[in-house]
């Protein structure tokens, strides 16, 4: 996982400089955009534990994913990427999609 920052700029063709690191604490998503997103971790998580694991549960169980949130500088799109198990993901949001909560404080 240490890696993914130059992944990422390797990936998506951007210099290391112009890929930001974010924490997702600090990020608020479009609510279609966050739809789409747990859409992508459910389908994850159906590929990575097959069957009738979760039965009953309305929500995604998190304990088993990991994410790191990235902003590209030139076009502002947050750049996710999600590993649960084995798999993992890119999950691009354009620049409208997301923004940066107004209720944090920046030291």
């Amino acid at each position: 996982m240490e890696d993914v920052r130059s992944d990422g700029f390797e990936w998506l063709k951007v210099s290391q400089d112009k890929l930001n690191e974010i924490e997702l604490e600090d990020v608020q998503l479009e609510p279609v955009v966050q739809k789409n997103i747990y859409k992508t971790i459910a389908n994850m998580l159906c590929l990575e534990k097959p069957g009738e694991e979760f039965p009953g549960q309305a929500m995604v169980p998190t304990g088993d994913i990991t994410c790191k949130g990235f902003w590209v500088e030139n076009t502002k799109e947050l750049v996710l990427y999600v590993w649960i198990g084995d798999q993992s993901r890119a999950i691009i949001v354009p620049q409208d999609g997301w923004n940066i909560r107004d209720d944090i404080i920046i030291n």
